[in-house]
């Protein structure tokens, strides 16, 4: 520490003689010292005489020895000791400071000490934070095609680590590589190699992924086409057609369509969709488009543009509804209240909807029980009315294009619908014509509908039962008949060609079936189920506005 002559800027006085009137003697700077230095501080220590002289003492301090005014400074009051300790606090590390002390007499006059010097001491290194876990992601299964790449990234524990660097190895460089630096996998051959990211620290921790190397291009072997059993589209009409490839893991899936009797059928060409041009049977192949030469090959039955299904006209008129007399003590209480109904003439199927009609349209046959001529089941409500799509919209029901009546109408130009309830109940009473029988067309079920007491559990075809007094078969028995109401309670009020509420959950379908007892194909008997529901008890026929 340099020590520099005290500067004083008061000369002690002395006074000879009398005691009394002696003057005071100014005060003196000594023993300046610094101590408890750090890299961010130091204590300045002084003493001085007389204490009784100084009112304040106090430290100026800065980088150089050419202390401005407004140097920092630290100072205290407190001088009755006549010695001073202060903290000089905030300071650089590793940074030579210059410092000065001074004390204040009575009178506001400063005395200073030389100028002293003191370096703060370089900071304390941090502690080494060692890795003690490593983290690889992708953190499932990977996999990489020989030539290509792909990048692996690696999180070490704990976050404060001191050294995060990573070095990344192969274990199988035959199988696949990796840059040393930054993780990146590239694939050689068809294998499974294990990467290794080892923490550069020292500390030895490393993590492995295994990599899945597979071949740099996997050929089409197969094609599947669905559907697997037969396919049939009308004229005018399209169905569609998908492919599988295998293996699963084939690079290039893409499947091209072509038709080979174009005159009967044609195909989207990536699509698949396939479309009626003429009767007959058209073959439609699909071609792997890897180039391996792999096709598969589908027939395709068209059939005669579609006519629609036989109908029947009931001509309008008012009748009973519900739980009247011959349905004794049979009826339900859904059945009440009865109640006055008005229909506008219409025209409803005169036979359950059968399996070829369906197939003409849809390409497809869901039936359980199979048959040309057997009423066509496991249709849910939505499978006839669509749920996307353009739509007709016809008697307040909106039909899309996806379901079987829109793709009906569209074949034949018609307006084909769903019954109402109303409509349903009227014709299966036998319209105007109605001989109040407690089943469609007799009193006794067996004339007319095939029920669990003589299917032998089974449908049976349309038709072969005796019709009603309107010439309409299978009203009662058969298969249940989805009508395009929502379900919900009578009124007891007369009502003009109702639909039933606006709202609701389930559909109602009416008739009874092979599969369960007389009662259930009463008349008056309702039934219901949420539209999505399909059942091989249940099918359906049609209906049409006489406009």
């Amino acid at each position: 520490m340099k020590k520099i002559t005290f500067l004083y800027l008061a000369a002690a006085l002395l006074c000879l003689g009398c005691q009394d009137n002696q003057i005071p003697r100014a005060p003196v700077i000594t023993d300046v010292a610094t101590s408890d230095i750090s890299d961010n501080s130091a204590t300045c220590t002084f003493s001085f005489d007389p204490p009784g002289a100084v009112r304040k003492a106090g430290v100026i301090y800065g980088n150089s020895e050419n202390l401005p005014s407004d140097a920092p400074q630290v100072s205290t009051t407190n001088t009755g000791s006549g010695k001073i300790s202060l903290a000089l606090t905030g300071l650089n590390s590793h940074t030579s400071y210059s410092y000065k002390t001074y004390v204040m007499d009575s009178k506001g006059n400063c005395i200073y000490s030389d100028n002293y010097e003191f370096t703060t001491l370089v900071p304390p290194a941090p502690p080494t934070v060692p890795v003690t876990a490593i983290t690889i992601t992708p953190s499932g299964d990977v996999s990489v095609v020989a030539g290509q790449t792909t990048t692996l990234t690696a999180t070490v524990a704990p976050a404060n680590a001191t050294n995060q660097t990573i070095t990344w190895s192969s274990l199988n460089t035959g199988m696949a590589t990796v840059n040393a630096q930054t993780g990146v996998v590239t694939g050689v051959n068809a294998g499974t190699a294990t990467i290794r990211a080892t923490a550069a620290d020292g500390s030895n921790v490393s993590a492995d992924k295994n990599v899945t190397v597979t071949p740099a291009e996997v050929k089409v072997t197969s094609i599947t086409i669905t559907p697997s059993g037969d396919v049939s589209v009308a004229v005018g009409q399209t169905t569609t057609l998908t492919a599988t490839v295998a293996p699963a893991n084939a690079t290039n899936q893409t499947i091209t369509w072509s038709s080979l009797n174009t005159g009967i059928a044609t195909v989207n060409a990536q699509t698949g969709v396939v479309t009626g041009v003429s009767a007959g049977t058209a073959t439609i192949r699909a071609t792997a488009a890897d180039g391996n030469g792999v096709s598969a090959d589908k027939s395709i039955t068209v059939t005669s543009p579609v006519s629609g299904p036989e109908m029947v006209s009931v001509q309008g008129g008012t009748f009973t509804m519900g739980a009247t007399a011959e349905q004794g003590s049979d009826a339900d209480s859904d059945e009440l209240p009865v109640h006055q109904v008005t229909v506008s003439s219409f025209s409803i199927g005169k036979y359950q909807l059968t399996q070829k009609e369906w197939i003409a349209i849809m390409g497809n046959n869901p039936s359980y029980f199979k048959g040309d001529n057997l009423p066509v089941e496991q249709v849910s409500w939505n499978d006839i009315v669509g749920t996307s799509g353009n739509y007709m919209e016809l008697n307040g029901i909106k039909y899309y294009e996806d379901g079987f009546i829109y793709k009906l109408n569209t074949a034949t130009g018609k307006q084909y619908r769903l019954p109402t309830e109303a409509e349903w109940e009227y014709a299966c009473r036998g319209g105007l014509q109605s001989a109040h029988y407690k089943y469609s067309g007799s009193n006794n079920v067996g004339d007319v509908a095939w029920y669990s007491g003589n299917s032998g559990n089974a449908t049976h075809p349309v038709g072969s039962k005796q019709a009603n007094e309107l010439g309409i078969y299978d009203m009662s028995g058969n298969v249940w008949e989805w009508c395009s109401d929502w379900y919900g309670n009578y009124s007891s009020g007369a009502q003009t060609n109702p639909t039933g509420p606006t709202i609701g959950s389930d559909r109602v379908f009416r008739g009874g079936c092979w599969g369960f007892g007389a009662r259930y194909c009463r008349v008056s008997f309702r039934s219901d189920s949420s539209p999505g529901f399909r059942d091989y008890y249940v099918g359906f026929r049609l209906a049409c506005s006489s406009n």
